[in-house]
């Protein structure tokens, strides 16, 4: 059995039933992502587990105890919650209510112990909120008191965390601070995570199992992989997307789809890129309004992928193949119909090459030619210096730049 076993729980609210026959087996160490629109019955499901909302008997197991039938500290001991609503009306310093995770655990009569101190802080130190310690925690901003209620919780020791939108208060630099945390308490300590998320991606990067509920019923559960496809989201958020690999981990990128709102279409750019380099930038600019073309790209890789989805002009080549002389002609077209050239911060191999030394052709040396990173090409260049070389010359035209205009010209 694992640490998690639902087994037909139906939760109804008078006569409007809110989950319907929800069937959940997880394993101790996983972190498992529960995503679904809303009022698909999410936080009424992450309630049923820790018995905020009671459940009939012999329906939810925790560690192989019926949730039904414990007792408000063994649970406590077992479980931790961090809820969507972090809001007190008492003052109590920071401390004091991160020192409150240790209830399940002081004992009446000893009192607080040294070691419940040190756990303390050191949840504090792991959320980032030491310095806020001596502060009232009703003085604080949203943000600091969600990171505030998860040191909370982690102090808490528990075998099961469960986070309804912990991440929803947080700036982004947070959100992916307080997931880190969370996925590694999970990995070095077998902590066994239950999150509600919003951002389908994030729900991809971390999660070892999701579960995509709808209408108050498991629509599908699974591997990321499995369940996040543009299929799956579209019947249960109704929302066309598409779905790539993403370039940083193999796990799947979303990317939300839309038409445009644009009155005439803007100026047709072709991109330089390759590995993932440009997967953001295509599909920025594609919802940006700008018609795009994409240099010779290998079948399989990211950016081609991305390209593919989106029906965007492109040479394609057969993996592990060079750039043969008609891909090239066919290239170095795309470029003459287009308005301008980006080249994004991709490794350059003898296999590439020539997507950067079409560039020096006569027929093209007018073009405008933005460059994306850093000017130490030296990094990325596998060619004994020749991409380098040619970086480098192209810098020196008056028609190249770094960067690609700013985000109020883009628009």
């Amino acid at each position: 059995m694992g640490i998690v076993k639902i087994d037909g729980l139906s939760v109804s609210f008078g006569k409007h039933e809110v989950l319907t026959d929800i069937n959940i087996e997880i394993k101790k160490g996983e972190f498992v992502t529960i995503l679904g629109p809303n009022g698909s019955g999410k936080t009424t499901l992450l309630k049923s587990i820790s018995n905020m909302i009671e459940t009939r008997k012999n329906t939810v197991w925790v560690d192989g105890q019926d949730v039904f039938l414990m007792k408000a500290k063994e649970r406590a001991r077992l479980m931790s919650v961090v809820p969507q609503n972090t809001d007190v009306v008492y003052e109590f310093t920071c401390q004091d209510v991160v020192m409150m995770g240790r209830y399940p655990h002081v004992s009446r009569f000893k009192g607080e112990t040294e070691k419940d101190k040190d756990i303390v802080l050191k949840a504090m130190q792991t959320t980032n909120v030491e310095y806020l310690k001596d502060r009232f925690f009703t003085e604080i901003s949203g943000g600091e008191r969600q990171r505030v209620v998860l040191a909370q919780a982690i102090a808490q020791d528990p075998e099961l965390i469960l986070l309804d939108e912990p991440i929803s208060n947080l700036d982004p630099q947070y959100q992916v601070e307080i997931l880190d945390t969370v996925k590694k308490l999970s990995i070095e300590k077998g902590l066994t995570v239950i999150a509600i998320l919003h951002d389908l991606n994030f729900a991809s990067m971390y999660s070892d199992k999701v579960i995509l509920m709808k209408e108050g019923k498991i629509f599908t559960s699974g591997m990321a992989q499995d369940v996040l496809t543009a299929e799956n989201i579209k019947r249960v958020f109704d929302a066309d997307v598409l779905v790539s690999k993403s370039p940083v981990i193999n796990r799947p990128h979303i990317y939300s789809k839309s038409k445009g709102f644009f009155e005439k279409p803007k100026e047709k750019i072709h991109i330089v890129c390759g590995g993932g380099s440009g997967s953001d930038l295509i599909h920025e600019l594609h919802h940006l309004g700008y018609r795009l073309s994409v240099c010779v790209l290998n079948k399989g890789d990211v950016d081609w992928q991305l390209a593919k989805d989106y029906g965007l002009d492109m040479v394609e080549e057969s993996p592990f193949r060079p750039i043969s002389e008609e891909s090239y002609q066919k290239n170095l077209s795309n470029i003459k119909k287009a308005d301008a050239v980006i080249i994004c911060p991709v490794f350059f191999g003898y296999m590439n090459l020539e997507n950067l030394e079409v560039l020096c052709e006569n027929e093209v040396s007018d073009k405008d030619i933005y460059i994306i990173g850093d000017g130490d090409f030296k990094d990325r260049d596998f060619t004994d210096g020749r991409a380098s070389e040619i970086l480098c010359s192209l810098m020196g035209r008056k028609t190249c730049r770094k960067g690609f205009l700013d985000e109020d010209s883009r628009k």
